[in-house]
This record gives structure tokens, sequence and C-alpha cells, in this order.
């Protein structure tokens, strides 16, 4: 079973987390093991030490790193990707013209 750490910022209602909440069932429903991680502003101290370890853990256990549309979880993929070895995916999205 292929193995997902989906990183976005926090849940709410939106366009954004519908998409996330259709994309984690449809690959829910096709074998994949999702883990789901809020990447949120981390403290300064002992916790931020502590919730980076987990980050990085989370991230060795995944078979792919996917980070949604925003800047904070694609630039926390990208480093936990590059640490961990993982392949990473950043979702982003934009205008459909030049802005």
């Amino acid at each position: 079973m292929p193995r997902l750490l989906l990183l976005h910022e926090e849940q709410g209602p939106g366009g954004i987390h519908t998409v996330l909440k259709t994309l984690q069932s449809s690959l829910i429903a096709q074998g994949w093991q999702i883990t789901s991680l809020a990447v949120r502003p981390w403290p300064v101290g002992p916790r931020a030490l502590w919730q980076a370890w987990q980050a990085w853990r989370l991230a060795r256990q995944a078979d792919v790193l996917l980070a949604s549309n925003n800047f904070r979880p694609a630039y926390v993929a990208v480093l936990l990707g590059m640490l961990a070895r993982q392949p990473a995916v950043v979702w982003v999205h934009g205008p459909l013209q030049a802005v």
C-alpha cells in the first residue's frame, strides 16, 4: 500500500479544502494510506524541535510528499523531501492569465 504525506495549512471551509478532501477520498479508494499534516508557523524552542522531528519522521515513512497550493506547505514539502530523500509534489494553481 503506497503511503502519502499530505502537507497543508489549517483545515477549514473553502474550495482548496474541498479539493483536498476529495483527493484524499479518491486516493484512499485506490489503496493509498494518507497521513495529513497541518503546517503551521512553528514556535521557537524545544517544541519547535519536536514538531520538526515529527514532520521529518512522517516524511521518512511516506513514499510521496504532497503539498497543497499554499507557500508554507510547499516550502516544507521541498525541504522535507530533500532531507528525507523522498519525492515531493507541490500542487499549485494560480491565474489562468498572465498577471
